[in-house]
């Protein structure tokens, strides 16, 4: 049975099998199938919509007629536990929670902007390199830092475009975007600590600046573990 959170305080004193009669439950499934020796049972396919404000929906499932004891020995003085899993979407067929619904948009419209930005920034570099014979080490560390971002808002849309079809988008996408975006927002602070240090006033090669290119090694490294780390971890079901 599902609950709007109005009535589920009702159900405390009402016995499991009549919650649905009189609570009054909003929807109501007759059976569920559960699966056997450690399978997943088949799906159970409904529809729940309202529009008036937002909402926590109750879930309770409830053994009433004992078809799960019955189909168990012995004693049906027990309790079970039951894997479950849930798949939502939206009015329109996304999988995309409400609040992210506008994602994909949002992500392409940086990525039009961010593509802009390289194509005019490519263009200026490319006539200072006409001029003055080659780059300054500045300019190609910046370059290199916005293609970065680029490959990883790309990367980020090509989950989100999955996501909005099967739920589950491409986690490895999604690694490596993060990996990418991290990997340029070093890059750019390196480049900035390096000239407070006296990059391009004092010294001539990053080599001068003391440690600078050991540290960004090290800390590159590890924010690409910490960020491998926390993809191991958490579920890719976030939208």
């Amino acid at each position: 049975e599902i609950f709007l959170d109005e009535d589920w305080p009702q159900h405390a004193n009402i016995p499991a099998c009549r919650r649905a009669q009189d609570v009054p439950a909003r929807k109501t499934h007759g059976s569920l199938a559960p699966g056997q020796l450690g399978l997943w049972g088949p799906w159970e396919v409904g529809m729940l919509y309202q529009t008036v404000r937002s909402h926590i929906w109750y879930f309770a499932l409830s053994d009433c007629p004992d078809e799960f004891a019955r189909r168990m020995s012995g004693s049906r003085n027990f309790s079970y536990t039951i894997d479950y899993e849930i798949r939502w979407r939206q009015f329109d067929e996304s999988e995309l929670s409400l609040e992210m619904r506008y994602m994909p948009v949002a992500t392409v419209l940086v990525l039009v902007i961010l593509t802009a930005m390289a194509c005019w920034f490519v263009a200026k570099s490319q006539s200072m390199r006409h001029s003055t014979g080659e780059l300054h080490p500045v300019v190609r560390s910046l370059l290199f830092a916005m293609g970065l971002q680029w490959a990883s808002q790309a990367l980020h849309l090509i989950h989100l475009w999955a996501y909005e079809r099967n739920g589950r988008g491409l986690p490895i996408a999604d690694g490596f975007a993060e990996v990418l975006f991290m990997l340029s927002q070093v890059g750019a602070a390196s480049l900035l600590i390096a000239i407070a240090q006296g990059y391009s006033l004092l010294r001539s090669s990053l080599s001068e600046v003391e440690l600078l290119v050991p540290v960004v090694a090290v800390v590159s490294v590890l924010h690409v573990a910490l960020v491998a780390c926390g993809k191991l971890q958490t579920e890719d079901f976030k939208y």
